[in-house]
């Protein structure tokens, strides 16, 4: 027996995939990967369990925030199956078809489609425009693909582009120029899978610890990448973060409030894992402490607007403001940090895997 939506689909030759409004929006793939796990109650344990220590760099004359599993966060995920195309295979496997078809074929048996695409097809922008995009539905009778970027209203946002405009802004971009997904290129197709993990408390216990004491947490990772020399961890990007401000404020540097928001965001899903932590019995109910979460999160939001109001008004002073008051917060979620971890209650996980 089909449901109502599979026969309205079906109906108007069209095939949206589940997705939301991600609660983290920082950079496009963690953006992405969320906007689908967060359809799925059952993902819950992995979100709150990871993305908690952060990273930073001062590389591309900036200061860059990412929060681990990085670029790379599709392929942890137990809950995603992810098959990562070249441009060339694509063309074989295409034959008589074109690439609209190709993408709505691929949606039509539940792939996300994520890959660098020439936005300037479609945005207005007058030379070319390379940009990752991500694609989870079609209509053919609108002959529309619904897609997901920061690059439409400059965030976070779901938009309508022609199937046009799509398949003219794949080919925009030349295979020696697709350096998407750390130089790789092609496409990935993503689709949800079935999964069996359970939220993982130690994990969580050891990484704010990590967070705390700054440790460098891509030993976790080293099967996979080296460290870098120039990344700092955990409590330590606020003041790498900091020291760019203040470089800004003296004219050393070029504003970015990408930094500020991504500690925000950061902020922001770590009230959400000591929310859903007291739910499930890993910590006691403390409102105080939520509330004083909450209150640095206001904080960090307000800094960041700071920032962009500085940057409207040319106001240099305000930019050293952020770059001190950024320290202050560092040492309050430093102290709410501690508490937690001092009272967090850590349970063996056990779960039961498909043979």
């Amino acid at each position: 027996m089909y449901g109502v939506n599979y026969i309205i689909q079906v109906l108007m030759k069209s095939k949206i995939l589940p997705i939301t409004y991600p609660s983290v929006q920082t950079w496009q793939w963690q953006a992405n990967m969320l906007a689908i796990l967060e359809c799925y109650a059952e993902c819950e344990a992995w979100i709150y369990s990871n993305l908690i220590q952060l990273v930073s760099n001062r590389g591309n004359d900036t200061c860059n925030i990412i929060s681990l599993p990085d670029y790379n966060c599709f392929d942890y995920c137990p809950f995603l199956f992810v098959q990562h195309i070249k441009r060339e295979l694509i063309e074989r496997f295409m034959s008589n078809e074109t690439i609209v078809d190709f993408f709505k074929n691929a949606i039509a048996e539940g792939n996300y489609i994520y890959g660098l695409f020439d936005e300037s097809e479609f945005l207005e922008e007058d030379k070319p425009f390379h940009h990752d995009l991500f694609i989870y539905g079609y209509d053919d009778n609108e002959e529309r693909f619904h897609v997901a970027d920061f690059t439409f209203t400059g965030k976070y946002s779901f938009e309508k582009v022609s199937y046009n405009e799509i398949q003219s802004a794949y080919y925009g971009v030349a295979r020696a120029d697709d350096d998407f997904y750390q130089g790789m290129g092609g496409l990935l197709l993503i689709s949800k899978k079935k999964a069996n993990y359970g939220f993982d408390s130690i994990l969580v216990e050891k990484t704010i610890n990590e967070y705390l004491t700054s440790v460098n947490s891509i030993n976790a990772y080293r099967s996979i990448k080296n460290p870098s020399k120039w990344d700092v961890y955990g409590l330590d990007v606020y003041t790498m973060v900091s020291e760019f401000w203040d470089e800004v404020s003296r004219k050393e540097a070029q504003p970015d409030f990408r930094n500020l928001h991504n500690i925000y965001s950061s902020q922001i899903l770590m009230i959400k894992r000591l929310e859903y932590m007291m739910e499930n019995g890993y910590l006691d109910r403390n409102t105080n402490m939520i509330n004083l979460y909450k209150g640095v999160s206001d904080k960090t939001l307000i800094l960041r607007n700071r920032a962009i109001y500085a940057d409207i008004t040319n106001n240099y002073d305000s930019y050293k403001i952020v770059s001190d008051r950024l320290l202050d917060i560092r040492d309050e979620e430093k102290s709410i940090l501690e508490n937690v971890v001092k009272n967090i209650k850590t349970k063996r996980v056990e779960v039961e895997y498909w043979r």
